[in-house]
């Protein structure tokens, strides 16, 4: 059943999946065993009857939903569910502790290796908040291109959310995803997502799946591909061959970071920004360009003259502020997509005093508006609750390799975007070049929302404007 095909020819053949989601347990790993036994050492000590087969609707679902199913009509306050939903996650982790590389299921393996041998890429989707313990006990990390796990989202399986979240990450279109599942939760949730769903076991458990095996030994990629669905919701077959649209950066290096801002680089053919991070970095260059926006140099020629930088914004986390080289970066993940112009940064960080959030920092250049840029910055707070701050600005401090080309007309706090009068969430900036005289103004809004509440102001500082949001 084994094929050995040189890479050009695998990558011929798969040309249409561009990426596998794999749950974990009992696709991967055993671990589903350890969550039995962590129940069961649980629901003993709690009085309540639990065996395999009740163990059967716990998989796939997130522990909450777990626990509700484990008390039946039984009645908990919260604080109790929260303690027996730590108790549980307590035993599941000392069970971990004896995952090794040898708990590989068969065939798993092989078909991880084989993914990244043809260039499909791989995600883990499992509603397991110990999701990336065990793939580091797993020794398969180099395997995973992006793990989605309890942190990720709010709505889990039979939610599509997680799955698409992985998608996301990977930057790759739903459409060109296959879930690979054990559970029927997951399978529902792969196919609300728009994904080709392969089922593990038994059909009365995953018959809803477009494929079933009994487990991975022996399933090869050629395998996955037999007999494709066809989705009445796209034009495009999922299979058929394209070109790859998207320049992908996994791994966070500074030494490389000069070289990426030009790889990063967003533009609209009347404007383009350098591809430097939105908090800044030290030694970085960011610049923005604008078609025909010259000014005099102190050579024979004129010079692109560096546009004032809009891409400042700050996140303050619990009043410790988000960059890059500071805290820790616990995952990383740079995906330009050629197709939409969409530069997407995925970055899990966790702050010095140990506050951990999952960043999802999007921004374009709009082909409708060639005056727009936008950015879109979603925070999820994984381990803590607090307040968040939010600082978006521009900046009249940019230079051209030390030659600054702008003088400050004037600043303050702009129009709002619907309603036309001075408010809180914007601010302007007007300057001129020195030399040909050619005046620019750019103006900056910022709308949050989520959380309890949000207040805005506006910082006035001398050619580098910005608004505040406080969100609680």
């Amino acid at each position: 059943m084994r094929v050995s095909l040189r890479c050009q020819e695998r990558l011929d053949q798969v040309a249409g999946i561009k990426a596998i989601i794999f749950d974990l347990d009992g696709v991967l790993t055993n671990t589903s065993e350890y969550h039995y036994r962590a129940w069961k050492r649980l629901a003993d000590e709690e009085g309540i009857p639990f065996t395999r087969a009740d163990n059967e609707r716990l998989r796939g679902v997130s522990r909450r939903r777990s626990l509700e199913l484990l008390l039946g009509e039984r009645e908990a306050s919260e604080e109790q569910a929260q303690e027996m939903m730590a108790r549980k996650n307590r035993y599941y982790q000392e069970f971990i502790q004896q995952v090794t590389p040898d708990c590989m299921l068969p065939g798993a393996l092989e078909l991880l290796h084989e993914c990244r041998q043809a260039g499909v890429e791989v995600a883990i989707g499992s509603a397991s908040k110990n999701t990336r313990a065990v793939v580091e006990r797993l020794g398969i990390g180099h395997l995973v291109d992006a793990i989605a796990d309890g942190y990720s989202v709010t709505r889990q399986k039979p939610a599509p959310d997680l799955f698409l979240r992985a998608a996301e990450m990977l930057g790759v279109p739903p459409e060109r995803c296959v879930v690979v599942e054990d559970a029927a939760s997951g399978v529902e949730a792969a196919k609300a997502a728009g994904m080709w769903a392969v089922g593990l076991g038994p059909v009365e458990r995953v018959g809803a799946a477009d494929l079933v095996f009994p487990d991975l030994a022996g399933v090869t990629l050629d395998d996955i591909r037999t007999s494709p669905p066809t989705y009445e919701s796209t034009n495009v077959p999922m299979y058929q061959p394209t070109t790859n649209w998207h320049i992908t950066e996994t791994e966070f290096n500074p030494a490389t970071l000069h070289h990426k801002e030009t790889v990063f680089t967003i533009g609209n053919g009347c404007l383009g920004t350098r591809g430097t991070f939105e908090e800044g970095y030290p030694d970085d260059w960011p610049a923005t360009l604008v078609h025909g926006v010259f000014d005099d140099a102190p050579r024979v020629y004129t010079e692109l003259a560096n546009a004032p930088n809009w891409l400042p914004f700050a996140l303050f986390v619990n009043g410790e502020r988000f960059r890059m080289d500071r805290g820790t970066v616990l995952s990383y993940r740079r995906d330009l997509d050629l197709r939409t112009g969409v530069l997407t940064r995925t970055v899990r960080w966790r702050s010095p005093a140990g506050h951990t959030v999952d960043l999802v920092i999007e921004r374009f250049a709009s082909l409708a508006n060639p005056h727009l840029l936008s950015i879109r910055y979603r925070v999820t707070a994984l381990d803590f609750e607090g307040a968040l701050e939010f600082h978006a600005g521009l900046d009249g401090h940019v230079d051209n390799a030390g030659l600054i080309h702008w003088r400050l007309v004037d600043q303050g706090p702009a129009l709002s975007l619907s309603k036309g009068a001075i408010g809180q969430q914007g601010v302007y900036l007007h300057v001129r070049t020195r030399g040909s005289g050619i005046e620019l103004c750019e103006a900056c809004h910022l709308a949050v929302s989520g959380g309890e509440g949000v207040t805005y102001t506006h910082r006035d500082c001398e050619c580098a404007p910005a608004v505040v949001a406080h969100l609680t």
